[in-house]
Formats: C-alpha cells, structure tokens, sequence
C-alpha cells in the first residue's frame, strides 16, 4: 500500500512540473543573463549575441551570464565522432 501512495505521489508531481525552465533558452542566440529576484524568482533572458555583451548589460544588475545550452548554431566541443577501430580485445 506504501508504494501505491508513493507511486501516486512521484506520478503526480511529475506531471505537475513546470516546463517554463525548458522553454527560456532561446536557442537563437549563444548568451543568455540569468538573474534572481528577492522574492525568488529567477529570470533568463536569452538574447545576447555573445558573453562580452551580456556582461555589459548584467554589470550592477546582480546576475550572471552563461552560454546557452540549447543554443541552436553551438558545435559540440568533443569533436567528431570516429568509429571504434575493429580489432582484437
């Protein structure tokens, strides 16, 4: 009966979630300023050309600059995938 209830809980809260954090990256720019409110709240605003630009604007503004995750032209920094070579183990 325990891990009904639970089972019900976890399934509730997931479906309760706030998807709002997946939604503020905009994926058309590289920077994003992400700042706190005193209530708590936090912000992201995805819409600097590059960090320099960002850190100009957050200057006083108590938040930070970060790369955009899903930013939508970013390479991926491990580099090309090559295939394993076939061989003895």
């Amino acid at each position: 009966m325990r891990v009904l209830a639970l089972a019900m809980l976890i399934f509730s809260a997931v479906l309760n979630a706030d998807p709002a954090a997946a939604r503020a990256y905009d994926p058309k720019y590289p920077a994003c300023l992400e700042s706190y409110s005193l209530g708590g709240g936090r912000s992201i605003d995805c819409s600097y050309d590059n960090l320099a630009q960002c850190n100009a604007t957050a200057q006083g503004q108590g938040g930070q600059c970060l790369d955009n995750p899903f930013f939508a032209g970013a390479n991926d920094s491990a580099g090309p995938r090559r295939p394993r070579p076939r061989g003895t183990h």
